[in-house]
């Protein structure tokens, strides 16, 4: 399963996202937080796993879901 770079954004092959993390956030090596967007209109972001307890959110996370933390300017430079 490879990425394909296409102008400055790259699109995986097989689940069709293509990652709008700012440019100079993007890791070369290694994992780091990362927003990638779905042709289905949905983000994926890729974060640190919070516990909702420890930040004051217990019952506002469902089941199947998962609370994340990413750097504010992930999100503030995000690639349109």
């Amino acid at each position: 399963m490879g990425q394909i770079r296409s102008s400055t954004r790259f699109y995986n092959a097989r689940h069709e996202a293509r990652n709008v993390t700012p440019e100079h956030m993007q890791c070369l090596v290694g994992a780091c937080p990362a927003i990638y967007e779905t042709k289905q209109g949905n983000y994926l972001v890729v974060g640190k796993q919070v516990n909702p307890s420890d930040v004051g959110l217990a019952g506002k996370v469902g089941e199947g879901e998962v609370l994340v933390k990413v750097p504010r300017e992930l999100i503030d430079a995000k690639q349109d």
